[in-house]
């Protein structure tokens, strides 16, 4: 069974690390990140399709695709 793998770049006081996260991502081949708000200028790292989660809500391009579950 596949299933879709998504790399989280959530909020962090330094930019620098959100920017290291994606980096890090694309350079492992991943194509789709998970970002908290819409940042264009986290493009210019590389190619990826932005997934945003407010609050526990996945949407890309303004479509919700999923919800996040917490597992206790």
């Amino acid at each position: 069974m596949d299933r879709p793998v998504w790399v989280g770049a959530f909020p962090r006081k330094d930019k620098g690390v959100v920017r290291s996260l994606i980096s890090t991502a694309l350079e492992a081949g991943f194509d789709q990140i998970v970002l908290s708000e819409a940042d264009a200028s986290l493009q210019r790292i590389g190619h990826f399709s932005p997934i945003l989660l407010t609050e526990d809500v996945f949407s890309f391009d303004d479509e919700a695709i999923g919800r996040l579950a917490t597992i206790r």
